[in-house]
């Protein structure tokens, strides 16, 4: 079965070609992704799918502490979007968009936002 890699403290001019290449002698690679911005700047992460568990396995314990770039890569496993961990928001419910919801209060005009009520 398919395993994602996540790959933190990327240096930032590091290519997908480059950051596949180092888990090469882990297994097969089944996709390279480096996260980027909108203006196409990488953001310092990414994923490798490997292979089999075995292959991501080997690979998260072989490539821990291992220096790029001049940095220290963090390797883990990925999590799927849907499981903790990450800064996502929170959906409890309550509050939202408009004036209802709990505990809104109106911004007091001041001479900084007057005019932008």
């Amino acid at each position: 079965m398919k395993k994602k890699i996540y790959v933190g403290n990327l240096p930032y001019r590091f290519s997908e070609d480059e950051l596949g290449e180092i888990f090469i002698p882990f297994g097969q690679t089944e996709e390279v992704i480096i996260v980027r911005d909108h203006q196409g700047q990488s953001k310092g992460f990414g994923f490798v799918t490997m292979e089999s568990e075995e292959a991501a396995q080997s690979a998260i314990e072989g490539l821990t502490e291992v220096q790029a770039g001049g940095r220290t890569l963090k390797i883990s496993l990925a999590h799927s979007k849907g499981e903790g961990g990450g800064r996502g928001r929170s959906y409890r419910g309550g509050g939202g968009g408009g004036q209802g919801g709990g505990n809104f209060r109106p911004r007091r005009p001041s001479a900084d936002n007057y005019g932008n009520y």
